[in-house]
């Protein structure tokens, strides 16, 4: 055979080859030698023709003798795909850098995904050969989609794979991506922060974890989050993870409510006058896994509270406001409203004036030496219940006393009865929007729960309102 190829009888060599038992073709294809005067004597299709022949020898081997000859992929097909090849020498083409330099030039990219599955292999070895190769987003997604889950999981672990996804996606890609591979909160976000990513893309994948995965995100994917997002995003986000925050809001609505005031505070003979009064309402309003939460962030000024003072008004707001109704869908959600008294950052400012009580509006309180809130005695500071309906000024609800009757239609949602007509004039209506020491209604949530269903999660049932604690 050796003569016959130096010669250039190219037939003769071709027949040679094909005679070999089994263990010559294997110890010819070692030989580098032959190998060499072989891309001297035959073209493309001889040295296809020669290698496919033989009886014998490795699928490596094969395909260095035509990579030296640089061939085609066609003349490799064949040998790539005959069914007499054991599956392991196909897979153990990819440890061989060299033979990946050699289908990077055959393939183009539907070439390259066709070559790697005829391989067979896992997902990293055939990604591997795509993306040296220079392979699309299509292709990547296909070989995902068929890929097992460990395997898919697997290469959160490959630092250089992360790298090659980095070069082929973009940041919105890359969220997608994620999604596509599984794998862990932690191990999604530390792919998304490594590519950059910001808060549209990083809240979606927070809210569909599950509970257990928000304490398992490493302070080290936190931080490379944080360097991704806005320093409010990165607030959310650590509430999400520590809080359960699905989603939330900072609400402001504003509203005019006319009722009906006297002329002169000091002579009632004088009669009255419908009066028109602005309500703004400003709050927070974040959606959990267990709750509905609003939160009116209230700052004083004037005469100082004591603790002694913001017990009884957050008492008697919880008292009117909380376990009256919970949200049902799939789940039971209770709604909790929550006063917090802060130093900046706040809803409203509420000025506190020393006694004697006079008349307390949304932003105007009493707050007394003896804080002295008993009903049965002179107070000298704003009740429980007081703090209760001026509380529903502050999350947008208008008062419901002394009202025209087209008035309090719109506002209580029915017409008035005998019972509603006020002593004085006008109607009053039944609840906590009258003048305190009631329990509020389920109109009075009506944005609420508005507002939860328009921002509910994907899939997610319609909320309705139910009376009662959950």
């Amino acid at each position: 055979m050796r003569d016959r190829l130096a010669d250039k009888d190219e037939e003769g060599a071709i027949a040679a080859m094909g005679a070999l038992g089994p263990d010559d073709a294997a110890t010819m294809l070692k030989r580098t030698d032959l190998r060499a005067l072989a891309v001297k004597a035959f073209n493309d299709n001889e040295m296809a023709r020669a290698i496919t022949g033989l009886r014998g020898g490795l699928l490596l081997h094969k395909l260095q003798w035509l990579k030296a000859e640089d061939s085609n992929l066609a003349l490799v097909w064949p040998l790539i795909t005959d069914q007499h090849t054991p599956a392991d020498e196909k897979i153990e083409l990819y440890r061989h850098n060299e033979m990946r330099d050699f289908f990077v030039d055959l393939c183009g990219d539907d070439e390259m995904a066709s070559v790697v599955d005829v391989l067979g292999g896992s997902l990293e070895a055939k990604l591997n050969w795509m993306f040296a190769e220079g392979t699309s987003i299509k292709a990547v997604n296909a070989k995902i989609a068929a890929a097992p889950e460990p395997q898919r999981v697997a290469l959160y672990r490959l630092d250089y794979m992360r790298e090659d996804f980095k070069r082929l996606l973009n940041l919105g890609e890359m969220a997608m991506m994620v999604d596509r591979l599984g794998g862990t909160l932690d191990q999604k976000l530390t792919w998304m922060a490594s590519e950059g990513t910001n808060g549209g893309l990083v809240f979606p994948k927070v809210r569909r974890a599950t509970v257990g995965e928000l304490s398992k995100v490493t302070e080290t994917t936190k931080a490379a989050i944080r360097r991704e997002l806005s320093s409010s995003d990165y607030r959310w986000f650590e509430r999400m993870l520590g809080e359960g925050v699905l989603t939330w809001g900072d609400v402001h609505t504003s509203i005019t409510e006319p009722h009906y005031e006297l002329k002169d505070e000091h002579d009632a003979s004088k009669g009255w006058k419908l009066e028109k009064f602005g309500i703004d309402g400003r709050y927070e309003i974040t959606y959990r896994r267990t709750e509905l939460r609003i939160r009116v962030k209230i700052k004083f000024k004037g005469v100082a509270a004591t603790a002694a003072h913001k017990k009884i008004w957050s008492d008697g707001i919880a008292n009117r406001w909380n376990n009256k109704f919970h949200l049902e869908n799939d789940r039971r959600l209770p709604i909790v409203f929550e006063p917090v008294w802060v130093t900046s950052g706040e809803h409203v400012t509420v000025e506190l004036h020393p006694p004697p009580i006079v008349r307390e509006d949304s932003e105007n309180w009493y707050a007394g030496p003896t804080a002295n809130s008993d009903p049965s005695k002179p107070p000298d500071t704003t009740l429980g219940d007081t703090a209760a309906h001026e509380f529903g000024h502050l999350v947008g609800l208008p008062d419901e006393y002394r009202l025209r009757r087209e008035d309090f239609e719109r506002i209580v949602g029915r017409p008035p009865t005998d019972a509603d007509k006020d002593p004085r004039i006008g109607y009053s209506g039944p609840a906590i929007m009258r003048w305190g020491g009631s329990d509020i209604e389920a109109r009075h949530l009506a944005s609420f729960v508005k507002w939860i269903n328009a921002h509910s999660l994907a899939g997610e049932r319609t909320f309705r309102l139910v009376a009662g604690p959950p």
